[in-house]
């Protein structure tokens, strides 16, 4: 390679890793403790634990749960109703005080999935791991902050990929993972960076390409809302809204249906972000995480 390219890649690696580094250390510091959200939020705040009942216990009626749920907040609408995958006898409803409000000011109550009963209405915005998650995932700035992190995501894979580059020609008189211990400091400090990143270069691919991915999740949605959304609902587009709701219990029946082998991870009320304003939208879920979701629309 010769010495005027190597200068190039050593100048992006250089900027491209100074620019983003201060960020990365944020998400670090915020994402460790998200991999354990849920025993934080267990051992911060408690929850009201559903009934244990004999295994087989029939479910309780999902237009059941709904109904309590219009009686316990009178007024107010259901935006959506959530299965939690590390809560399988917990169902939660997603309450809005108007139809087409914005989800994330919604308040959410747990229901027993057996008994139909109310168990609770936690309040997620006044944990912990509901700040570490908004510094997490936008730094509280909305989409602006993500679109920013996910800029920073796109230098950190730009600093991998030319520290690779330069790894070869850098090294290419040493054996893989060689550390110069009688070498002055620097020289060890430059070939723990250079073993380290050689050891992590697939993990650290890895959350960087997909924190991006995560990071244009409203626009991924906006583009799926005007072509397979929109295209799936085109015969309706023109329609009044349903002046009485069908059975959502039965909209998910059907769903399960023509879904063998999956179960329902939430459901869209008319009007939401996730369905037209005549459809419900069930999102199926499959029982491994390599299983691809669907959705169906009743």
């Amino acid at each position: 390679m010769l010495v005027k390219t190597i200068q190039r890649w050593s100048w992006v690696h250089k900027w491209t890793s100074l620019v983003c580094t201060v960020f990365l250390l944020v998400l670090c510091l915020t994402g460790l403790p998200l991999i354990f959200k849920d025993e934080i939020d267990e051992l911060m705040h408690e929850e009201v634990a559903p009934a244990e009942v004999p295994a087989g216990t029939p479910l309780a009626s999902l237009d059941h749960i709904v109904s309590a749920g219009h009686d316990r907040f009178p007024g107010q609408f259901i935006q959506f109703v959530i299965w939690p995958r590390d809560e399988p006898n917990v169902v939660f409803l997603s309450i809005a005080k108007t139809p087409d409000a914005d989800p994330s000011n919604n308040r959410s109550a747990r229901f027993d999935i057996h008994t139909g009963q109310f168990l609770d209405e936690p309040d997620f915005k006044s944990q912990l791991t509901y700040y570490l998650l908004k510094i997490h995932t936008d730094l509280f700035a909305g989409l602006p902050g993500k679109l920013f992190l996910g800029l920073m995501g796109l230098l950190f894979i730009a600093s991998i990929v030319s520290g690779v580059v330069l790894y070869g020609p850098w090294t290419r008189k040493l054996h893989f993972g060689t550390v110069r211990w009688e070498k002055r400091r620097l020289a060890r400090w430059l070939d723990m960076h250079n073993l380290l990143g050689a050891v992590t270069i697939l993990w650290a691919i890895t959350v960087g390409f997909t924190g991006v991915l995560n990071t244009w999740a409203d626009l991924i949605l906006k583009i799926w809302q005007f072509g397979q959304l929109a295209e799936m609902t085109s015969a309706y587009k023109d329609a009044a809204p349903p002046s009485n709701l069908a059975s959502i219990g039965t909209a998910v029946q059907t769903a399960t249906k023509i879904s063998p082998g999956m179960t329902p991870s939430f459901v869209a009320y008319p009007g939401t972000p996730f369905s037209s304003k005549s459809h419900y939208a069930v999102f199926m879920r499959g029982e491994t995480p390599l299983t691809p979701a669907c959705s169906s629309r009743h």
